[in-house]
Parts: C-alpha cells; sequence; structure tokens
C-alpha cells in the first residue's frame, strides 16, 4: 500500500498545476505591462512567489503527508498555514498600497485641474479687453428682453412686435 495523505495525488496536483499555471502567466503578464508603478510591481512579484510556494507545500500537506505520522503532518500544515498567512499579509498590503497610489494619483489630478485653470482664468482675462469693443460680441452680454424671446417661452398676453 502507498503512503497516502489527505487526498490522493490524482485529485490534488492537476488543481496545483492550474494554479501555478494561472500564478505564473499573471507574473509574467505584469512584469511585460508597462507602466505598472514599482511599488506594485515589487508587492505582486512577492506576492506571487509565495503563492507558488504556497500551493507546493498545500499539495504536499494534501497529498503526500500522512495523517499517521503527527511531526511531518503537524510541520506540513503549520508551513501550510504561515504561507497561507503569507499571502493574505501581502494581499492587504497590495490594498494598502493601491490606497496610497490613488492618493498620489488624486492630487496629480488636483494639481492639473488647477493649473488648466489658472490657464483658462488667464486666458479669458486676456480675451476679455478686446471682447468689449467688439460690437459682435455686445449680443451675448446684454440681457435678453421679451421680445428677443421665441414665441413658446413669452408671458401670456405679449406679442412678436
Amino acid at each position: 500500500m502507498t503512503p497516502q495523505g489527505v487526498l490522493p495525488p490524482v485529485v490534488v496536483l492537476p488543481v496545483v498545476a492550474l494554479c501555478v499555471l494561472v500564478v505564473t502567466a499573471h507574473l509574467i503578464a505584469m512584469h511585460a505591462a508597462e507602466g505598472v508603478p514599482l511599488s506594485r510591481r515589487r508587492i505582486r512579484t512577492a506576492g506571487g512567489g509565495v503563492m507558488l510556494v504556497t500551493s507546493l507545500v498545500l499539495a504536499y500537506a494534501f497529498s503526500f503527508v500522512r495523517p499517521d505520522d503527527p511531526v511531518r503532518f503537524t510541520a506540513a500544515w503549520t508551513g501550510a498555514i504561515m504561507m497561507l498567512t503569507m499571502v493574505l499579509f501581502l494581499g492587504g498590503l497590495d490594498a494598502l498600497n493601491n490606497v496610497r497610489l490613488a492618493r498620489l494619483q488624486r492630487r496629480r489630478l488636483r494639481r492639473g485641474a488647477g493649473a488648466l485653470h489658472e490657464q483658462l482664468a488667464k486666458a479669458l482675462a486676456e480675451a476679455a479687453p478686446k471682447n468689449a469693443t467688439d460690437p459682435a460680441t455686445d449680443l451675448i452680454t446684454d440681457p435678453i428682453t421679451d421680445h428677443d424671446q421665441p414665441p413658446h417661452t413669452q408671458r401670456k398676453g405679449q406679442s412678436d412686435t
């Protein structure tokens, strides 16, 4: 009889192989992508590496460590739980880093919007004296009188005259 853990390897190994394939593909795609902030790339690379090791440790704990060997069983499952804790910690660290990056992006957008607002104010201030003498702009600055309004907006009792 072959030594077997909690689950047979024929069940565990395909799941682990798929997990390793997905994590590896994610890491490769992330490193190939441009514009990924360095802090995000480092945290996710560390998280991906820990996930790869964790999946292998879990495969070992599920399939190859027998429950009747208490020292190995306890060591394997303690290691697996510690690795899972590290994965969760790195995920939380990634979430906090994303919040930090979003704040920085918001600050940059506000500064850029403020600069654009100042440029627009300057352009309008420079254009205002030129438009004050232009008779074509008098129509824009004159208040609309009742006879200038379209018929459907006029008050009752008033005519188009």
